[in-house]
Formats: structure tokens, sequence, C-alpha cells
């Protein structure tokens, strides 16, 4: 018995080698494997068809008659969708034909597919018709049936989201159309200024996640504002909303509304100390919080007298406003604007999208440089910028360049031909990162962000709080989950309250439930992230 089950269990693993290797595109190896568990009782059915998609795979002429069970024991319909997903369309055709005299009640649902992912319209039709099974008792099926039908409506391309849900259309003169079930406010991305791939003629694939942002929506609810989320390494933007108020008066908020970034920039006045050779942890040791410092003979207050500082966590953690200030006056202002440019503020216009933050007016008195450093009046940005800040510090200090379109891929999106993105553009040294990384986790733990996160998905981030004339309260939470292995960067932005009370209040319940909602789908945001990594590593 025993003796049985082993050579059981070595024809099923001969089996799943074929299968195997035969996503691998090694034909010879897999036929290799299926002809040894074509020996065996228990698989031989499997091998059988193994063999004949091998055939089919190297074009040759089909042999005998399989049954469509045949192919169930292969296990066909995960194997094609794995040719599939490595873009090899001639394969998954091949094996859709098998699939189709073989009997399979979904091989014409694929090859119509396939057809179609390949820009032959007219076989996808022609084989649609001939389906024993309506199209659209399928879900692929029902794609399938609107892409043929914006197809015939002179739909350039079909633009779907990083999931494959459908967004809308890319109309000739190169605007795009969103589907009557996209709410505008969810493809907040500038993409009407958007160069799609040349030749784009089938479909283009978006960075953008539907999915996440109907979740950050419903996070930010009620309140004003924007809400920007990144995948850390790539810079691809998954979320970029607003309310519909903002979106209203402002049009694409995300990438546009500018706004002093509050106690964020203070993570760029550390960073520029370290840059000139002050150990700022060591220098803001030897402070003490009185709750107002003069600088230039006017008062700088902070929202309480902490007393003797412990260092550059502590401080950033209760976002003490003269710690940082003295510590940029040290700087020196030149270093100072320097540091900002190299975070991205001040760019040509198109760089970050559009969506780059500016120094405007420059300081000059030791009271406008206390503000400087501390993020107010002398400077602004965006959210998209705001969330940017955070995937330096989450990506070992470069920053990654922006991008809403990862490129092109097939009608049904079943298939990619993602474009290669610009390599990040370092910022920090990994010794000033480590530095950072460390403040932004003690915010999130005993600071100023403490409770917004739970155990299942811990964050590191920084606040702040600011008011503009006939503005209000605005608040920029910026940060990176988990921080050890960062999957996420985000912004969240609250503005248009008549107190900070207020503004910190809304912004707090945003935060939270949106850190709720990331938490929940941590496992599918790190498949992600990981598949970006290895289309990186491909490109």
């Amino acid at each position: 018995m025993a003796l049985a089950a082993g050579l059981a269990q070595h024809s099923l693993a001969a089996v799943e080698r074929g299968r195997e290797r035969l996503l691998a595109g090694d034909v010879a190896a897999a036929r290799i494997a299926f002809l040894d568990a074509q020996r065996w009782p228990a698989t031989s059915r499997a091998a059988r068809a193994g063999l004949a998609v091998a055939d089919a795979l190297q074009g040759l002429p089909p042999g005998e008659v399989l049954d469509s069970s045949d192919l169930v024991l292969l296990r066909s319909r995960v194997l094609l969708e794995g040719l599939l997903g490595r873009g090899d369309l001639g394969g998954a055709r091949a094996l859709a034909q098998v699939m189709l005299r073989a009997g399979d009640p979904l091989g014409p649902l694929y090859a119509a597919a396939i057809a179609l992912e390949r820009g032959d319209d007219d076989e996808a039709r022609q084989i649609a018709k001939r389906s024993p099974t309506p199209l659209s008792s399928h879900p692929l099926g029902r794609e399938i049936e609107r892409t043929l039908d914006a197809r015939s409506r002179g739909a350039r391309a079909l633009v779907r989201d990083r999931n494959g849900e459908l967004v809308g259309t890319l109309t000739a003169d190169g605007s795009v159309e969103l589907a009557d079930a996209v709410d505008p406010r969810l493809v907040q991305a500038p993409l009407g200024q958007v160069r799609w791939p040349e030749g784009t003629t089938g479909g283009v694939r978006l960075t953008l996640d539907l999915g996440l942002s109907r979740l950050a929506d419903e996070a930010l609810g009620q309140w004003r504002g924007s809400i920007v989320l990144l995948e850390p390494r790539t810079g691809d933007v998954l979320v970029a909303l607003s309310d519909a108020q903002t979106t209203r008066r402002e049009g694409a908020a995300a990438f546009r509304q500018l706004r002093e970034p509050a106690s964020i920039a203070k993570i760029l006045t550390a960073a520029a100390a370290y840059r000139a050779g002050i150990d700022a942890d060591r220098e803001i040791g030897h402070m003490t919080c009185r709750g107002v410092e003069r600088f230039g003979g006017q008062p700088l207050w902070c929202s309480w007298a902490a007393g003797p500082l412990a260092g550059l966590d502590q401080a950033l953690a209760i976002s003490c406003n003269t710690a940082f200030a003295r510590l940029g006056a040290q700087v020196g202002r030149e270093p100072m604007l320097e540091e900002f440019r190299r975070w991205g503020f001040d760019q040509e216009p198109e760089a970050l999208l559009g969506a780059a933050g500016h120094i405007q007016p420059t300081p000059r008195t030791a009271r406008q440089m206390a503000d400087f450093s501390i993020g107010l009046t002398y400077s602004s940005l965006t959210p998209l910028h705001a969330a940017l800040l955070a995937t330096v510090v989450a990506d070992g200090g470069a920053m990654p360049r922006p991008r809403v379109v990862e490129g092109g891929c097939g009608p049904l999106g079943l298939f990619d031909e993602p474009h290669p993105n610009d390599p990040p553009r370092p910022v920090v040294a990994a010794e000033t990162v480590a530095h950072l990384r460390e403040a932004m986790r003690a915010v999130a733990v005993y600071g100023t962000g403490a409770g917004l996160a739970g155990r299942e998905l811990p964050v590191a981030m920084k606040t702040g709080t600011a008011a503009e004339y006939r503005q209000g309260y605005h608040v920029n939470y910026a940060g990176f989950a988990p921080p050890e292995d960062p999957v996420v960067a985000f912004c969240v932005r609250v503005t248009h309250r008549p107190t900070s009370r207020a503004v910190t209040r809304a912004a707090r319940e945003v935060s939270a439930d949106l850190l709720a909602g990331l938490a929940a789908r941590r496992l599918s945001l790190a498949r992600a992230a990981e598949r970006q990594r290895a289309r990186a590593r491909a490109q």
C-alpha cells in the first residue's frame, strides 16, 4: 500500500511539473514530465491532455480527440490564465483551440477573449456567435460583449484600473470617456494631460485602484479634503480623490490644491540638519521646550511647554515648533531652501505630474526662517506631493516618479505591456532615512498620530496643522505602512474647518477609518506591490 501511495504521489508530481514547465515555456521538459505521468493509471488522462497541449504549443497538428473532462484534470483553465498572465497570447490561443476541440463549455469564451486580446475583433465576434452558452451568462463573456460594443462605437482603446475594472474608453482625440458606473471623483488624475503609449489601440492599464478609491471615499465621508495613496517604491498613484464640493470648485485638487505643509515639513528640516553635519537627535536632546521662543524678536509658540527634550523622536512625535525652528536656524537659509528643492519643491511645471509644491515668498528674516522650518507661510504643497515626501522615507531615501499610466494592455486587460518608469531620484542618505523612519514611527506610537492605526497595519507618519486666510484650518497627515516593508504611502488632507481642534478631530476620524480599511486589505496590497516589483525587475 505504501508503494502504491508513493507511485500515485510521484505521478501527480509529474503532472504538476508538466504544468509548471508549460507555464515557463519549456515545452520539451513538459513533454518529458507528461510522458512520465502517462505511465500511471491515476494520471494518464491528465498526462494525455498535457501532451496534446504541448503539441498545440509547438504548432503540431491535433492528435487524438480529447474529452473536456481530460482538460479539467489538467486544470486547463488555470493553465490558460497563467499563460495570459505572462503575456503568452500565442500559447493561450493554442490551448483555447484545444479546449474548443475537446468541447469544453468555456472554450468559446476563452477563444473569443484571446482573439479580442490579439486585436482580431471579427474573429472574436464569430467565435462568440458559435458559442453554445450565451456570453452574457459569464462575467468574462459580459466583458467581451461590452468591449466589442465599445470598439464598434469607435473607442480607440479600453482604459482599465490596475485590477482590470473598466474605467472608460480612450477616444480618438485622446480624451477618456468614463464608464457609466465610475464616479468621476474616483478618477481625479489629470488624464487629459497624459501622453498615452505610442500606438495605443487595444487597452491602457492605469495605476489607479477603483476599489481602494471607494474605500478612501468612504473614509473621507462628510469632510472637505483629499486623499492620495501611492505605491511607495514605484510612485504608482493608487488613489487620488477629493470631496464633491472641492472637486466642483478646484477640479483635480489632489494634484493641484496648494496648502501650507505645516509640521510635515519638519521631516525636511531634520534631513537638512543631517546633511549639514548636524546630529539632529543629539542637538535636540540639548534643547528645552518652554512653550514659546523669540526669533528675530517675534514669539513662536508651541502647543505646550514640553520641558527638556529627549531627542529627535520625541520632538517630532509632539511636533515641537521651537526645536525645529532652532534646528533650521543652525542649518541656515540657503541649505534649508536647497533641502526643500531636493524633496521636489520648485521643480519645473510638469514635474511630479504637475503636483510639485512651491517656496513662495522666499523667507529672509530670522522669524520667517523659523516659520519656513516648521512648514508655515513660506511653502505650499499638494496632497500628491505630501504623499511623495513619505515615499522618500519609505523607499530608503529616493523619490519615485509618480505616474497614473502603467502601460498598454489587451482590450480585456488579460495581459499587459507595462512601460518602464524612470528610476527613483536620490534625495537623502540611507543613514538619514533610518533616523527619520524611527522618528515617524514615534509619531504614530506615542505622538500626535497615536491611536490612528491598529496592530494589523502599523504606520510611520507625521501630522501637520495650519490655517490660511479665508481657507480656515487644514491638516496634512503623511506617512507609510507598514514601517518595515511599506506597501502604501498616504496623504490625508482635511480642509475648511473653523478651529484647530475641529480639523484635528475630523482628520483623525478620516485617517483612522482609512487605515482600518487598508489593514483589511493588507494582503492584497502586499501582493500588488510584489507584482509591481517583479514587473520592474523584468523591465
